[in-house]
């Protein structure tokens, strides 16, 4: 669980967190796009919501640990692989940001299919993951100046402890670029030591697979721990959401950008896009 002095490092390092004062949510984009019957039903999902708070919205999440502040409306473990507890093309909008890299495949797989179950026609999915290439990018190009600030934040004593880290400053450009994607098998990460990929190990992956392929590999080797939920343990990207979204039969399937949605009330940047939006890719998708 991230405690507070963590949560002061993080904005002290231009992170996101920020909270919403109750008393000035505008609600009225809702009242235009929405009749009175719909928004009385609130039948807007937030899945791995955290702390977000909106009024008209639910929060689908799971209270563990490691995420105590959660603010919970249907409690829900992505990870059993069990049906949405929403019924069937109900749902107007669903919104998902920064959650599919902490879960597994198959869980990734039964949350979109899920999604589109409840989803009505025409209704909305939008998501907003990390990009996978950016880092690795970064990782290619031996840019060690792209994880400045995390380097910094990932050093500090209270967040290393807190985390059970080593220490960024001390790690190598593929240890840290794991920790982005595939967390539980980074040196960085104290307590997968025994299951590790070395620099070497890395590069021979890389070099022997395609892109996805080796994403893929890498991210096998991945465990999910429930009480370690916060790692990231799979890779994430525009293409690889896009290719799922249209096998599942969403009638559009489109590239996002921060603030940009086609949907108005997912253009306020104050409830959504707001974790860390210059790695972050965007995706929607209509039923």
């Amino acid at each position: 669980m991230l405690k507070d002095n963590i949560r002061r490092l993080i904005n002290s390092f231009g992170f996101q967190v920020h909270r919403i004062n109750k008393e000035i949510i505008d609600t009225s984009v809702y009242h235009r796009l929405y009749s009175d019957d719909v928004i009385e039903q609130r039948p807007f999902y937030n899945i791995g919501a955290g702390s977000f708070f909106h009024p008209l919205w639910r929060n689908v999440d799971f209270s563990n640990s490691w995420y105590k502040d959660n603010k919970i409306n249907i409690n829900y473990d992505l990870m059993e692989l069990k049906p949405l507890p929403i019924d069937s093309d109900s749902a107007e909008i669903i919104y998902t940001s920064h959650t599919l890299e902490h879960i597994n495949e198959e869980a990734v797989d039964n949350i979109l299919s899920e999604s589109f179950r409840v989803l009505k026609r025409n209704g909305v999915i939008r998501i907003t993951v990390p990009d996978v290439n950016l880092y690795y990018e970064a990782y290619i190009n031996n840019d060690k100046e792209f994880y400045r600030n995390s380097i910094k934040f990932y050093s500090d004593h209270t967040v290393i402890e807190s985390l059970e880290l080593n220490p960024m400053s001390e790690a190598s450009l593929g240890a840290i670029f794991l920790y982005y994607f595939a967390a539980t098998v980074s040196p960085l990460t104290k307590y997968s030591n025994k299951h590790n990929i070395t620099d070497e190990q890395l590069k021979d992956i890389f070099n022997k697979h395609s892109y996805p392929k080796a994403l893929d590999l890498i991210c096998k080797n991945c465990h999910f721990d429930p009480k370690k939920s916060g790692y990231h343990i799979n890779w994430m990207n525009t293409d690889k959401i896009i290719e799922k979204l249209e096998k599942l039969g969403f009638s559009e399937v489109y590239a996002s950008a921060y603030g940009q949605s086609r949907n108005a009330a997912l253009r306020d940047t104050k409830f959504f896009d707001n974790t860390v939006p210059g790695v972050s890719c965007y995706i929607e998708a209509r039923k």
